[in-house]
């Protein structure tokens, strides 16, 4: 079931300042990361199910990375059998594109406050003696290796765009005002083989290569090459950015700060975040009408709650065709364009 409020969406620089003032404070880097994978890991279970699944976990060089980290091994130890790519190192090199204040000063916590490479290094340690294999390339052929891959690779850590202000952008279009950075070149090939891949794609924060205001850039979608995730899990806070996410379910997973903070902060988080440690914040509209369509059939519907598309449709036709998006419930404009039930066969078909 979806909240009736929706939480109040941060901007990047935002989400990052209030990690400050949790972190620490209020909680630990470990603590943080493990209450985040406490409220994911309900989640995930219902999408990828309960048998041995082959999960392929992108973790970045970050604190979403050290994240990823710690949900491949909750994986591992839920019995999936989990492969991982990590092979990042949060070296100066990737701030060389950062120019703002507020990112200097979060980039600083994280490697000297927070002690995010010591402790990314500890956790990758305890991984490979948990049996998580490691790989330090990407496999030609993902699709055959693997049934789900975690986009655990940059989330709202840094702006691969490097924008000179962090305004809100004027329109929805998806075109990005700032200059790609060195990180970027970084993460290219992993984007490029995950946006020619059918696999169910789950992203954190932000998928990679997305701009952190504008979604995907208009350039790649014309391409199509940008990743097409059908759930983001919003750690924290939902980020901007969800309001052009086209996939199926936004989660927001990890309940972190503590209520005085959250209603200083104004950022309404769902009752169902403090006892559940996640909630379900947004659906596709398109499943919602497959649904009820469903139920006016008289056809059975074995799980109401989890209307997939996985192993019925290419994921990308959820994000229309290239050049054209489509909105979430974030957007102050939706943009989907709605079927004629009557005369649509693919809709039945899909029904069917």
């Amino acid at each position: 079931m979806k909240v009736e409020i929706l939480p109040r969406t941060l901007t990047r620089i935002e989400h990052c300042l209030m990690l400050q003032e949790l972190v620490p404070e209020h909680l630990s880097v470990k603590a943080l990361v493990e209450r985040l994978c406490q409220g994911s890991m309900p989640v995930l279970k219902r999408f990828l199910g309960a048998e041995r699944g082959r999960v392929l976990v992108f973790a970045g060089p970050w604190l979403t990375g050290l994240y990823g980290i710690e949900l491949a091994m909750a994986l591992a130890k839920s019995g999936y059998a989990v492969t991982m790519i990590a092979a990042f190192e949060p070296d100066v090199e990737y701030f060389s594109a950062v120019s703002r204040a507020e990112d200097r000063r979060w980039f600083c916590a994280l490697r000297d406050s927070w002690q995010l490479p010591e402790q990314r290094q500890a956790s990758l340690a305890m991984a490979r003696q948990a049996g998580i294999e490691m790989l330090d390339f990407i496999p030609r052929t993902l699709d055959y290796y693997f049934d789900f891959v975690i986009d655990a690779l940059v989330g709202a850590d840094i702006d691969l765009y490097a924008h000179s202000d962090q305004s809100e952008p004027s329109g929805t279009s998806g075109e990005s005002a700032g200059h790609p950075s060195p990180a970027l070149m970084v993460f290219a090939p992993i984007i490029e083989a995950l946006s020619m891949s059918l696999l169910p794609l789950i992203s954190i924060d932000v998928p990679c290569g997305w701009d952190v205001l504008r979604g995907p850039r208009v350039l790649d979608i014309q391409r199509d090459r940008f990743l097409k995730p059908e759930i983001l899990l919003c750690l924290a806070t939902p980020k901007r950015v969800a309001r052009y996410f086209g996939g199926n379910y936004i989660y927001l997973v990890g309940d972190v700060f503590p209520a005085a903070l959250a209603v200083q902060r104004k950022l309404r988080l769902p009752a169902e975040l403090h006892s559940d440690g996640y909630c379900l914040i947004s659906v596709n509209p398109y499943l919602d009408l497959i649904q009820r369509q469903r139920k006016r059939a008289g056809l059975p519907d074995k799980n109401p709650a989890l209307p997939l598309s996985w192993g019925k449709a290419n994921t990308g036709e959820l994000y229309g065709h290239p050049g054209e998006y489509i909105a979430t419930v974030f957007s102050e404009r939706v943009q989907r364009e709605w079927v004629d039930v009557e005369s649509s066969p693919d809709l039945w078909d899909e029904i069917d």
